[in-house]
């Protein structure tokens, strides 16, 4: 088996404080009445939630989503509406409606009611950045808030104790809803490559069942 150290304060960046309901809903589910959340949904989730205290119109999204250097947008405007809706019909958010004929447009923000300081764990917000950066996707997002979620479970459980996390392929790709283990393979070697994940012990060749 190899690990991942989930320590945060190396990043020096914003902690989020993640419900476990959302940890878990970062899957692949067709069984009917599971709720799932997308990468692009958890991604404008967090966005949302590191500026809780603010109502956001679709304009000032999409510059907290705009890598500054390059101008690039992680996330093109349709996509950004549309997970927006996706969090307001599982209430997530708020919307607050504009006025179009005054040029007012409508505004976004976390539901206060869905914010539960129990049962949480925590998310540094470089893993945001990293998105916006362009060094990882959506989906390889939600791939590690999964994991983060996983490891919460195990720490509560008593399997597991301070920051090292420990799993397969085969059990994070079951847990998910991948039927592809290569999918999961490249999501993670892209997680360990830009720094996000730490590998702390090499996989045999002959043992496809460890990854790290």
């Amino acid at each position: 088996y190899t690990v991942s150290d989930f320590n945060l304060e190396q990043y020096g960046e914003p902690i989020l404080s993640i419900h476990t309901k959302i940890g878990r809903q970062c899957r692949n589910s067709k069984r009917k009445g599971v709720i799932c959340m997308s990468g692009n949904e958890l991604f404008i989730y967090n966005v949302l939630l590191n500026n809780k205290d603010l109502n956001l119109n679709i304009d000032e999204i999409m510059e907290l989503i705009t890598d500054r250097k390059t101008g690039k947008q992680a996330l093109n405007p349709r996509t950004v509406t549309k997970a927006l809706k996706e969090l307001a019909d599982k209430e997530y958010i708020i919307i607050n409606k504009g006025n179009p004929r005054k040029g007012i447009k409508d505004t976004y923000k976390i539901n206060p009611k869905k914010i539960d300081n129990t049962n949480t764990f925590r998310l540094t917000y470089f893993i945001n950045l990293a998105v916006i950066w362009g060094r990882i996707t959506t989906t390889e997002l939600r791939c590690y808030v999964h994991m983060r979620y996983l490891h919460h479970k195990q720490v509560l459980d008593g399997k597991a104790k301070g920051n090292i996390f420990t799993i397969t392929i085969e059990e994070l790709a079951k847990d998910m809803g991948y039927s592809s283990l290569d999918k999961v393979k490249t999501m993670l070697k892209n997680l360990y490559d830009n720094n996000i994940l730490d590998r702390r012990a090499i996989p045999k060749e002959d043992n496809p069942k460890i990854f790290y």
